[in-house]
């Protein structure tokens, strides 16, 4: 029986090296592209926030206002009531 011993080469071909160099720009050009990807939603998760906040705050100025509205009208109906209940 012939016993074969693995054999591990020393050189490195020169494709090797080329492969794994266009390897190493593919995988930093593809990080930066995420790392801008990123730092874009980050500034769109702000301007968003900025509409939501805007949104809110005027919600809450138009729910004081029909609050008001409501309040005008309840004053209306109970001087109205007791006018009614006065002419009896």
């Amino acid at each position: 029986m012939i016993k074969e011993d693995w054999h591990i080469s020393r050189t490195v071909s020169i494709s090797h090296m080329l492969a794994t160099i266009a390897m190493a720009a593919t995988l930093f050009s593809w990080a930066s592209d995420v790392d801008k990807r990123i730092a874009g939603n980050a500034q769109a998760i702000i301007h968003h926030r900025e509409l939501v906040d805007q949104h809110v705050t005027a919600m809450k100025a138009d729910i004081t206002e029909i609050k008001r509205g409501i309040e005008r009208l309840d004053h209306k109906f109970e001087k109205l009531i007791e006018r009614t209940n006065g002419v009896r």
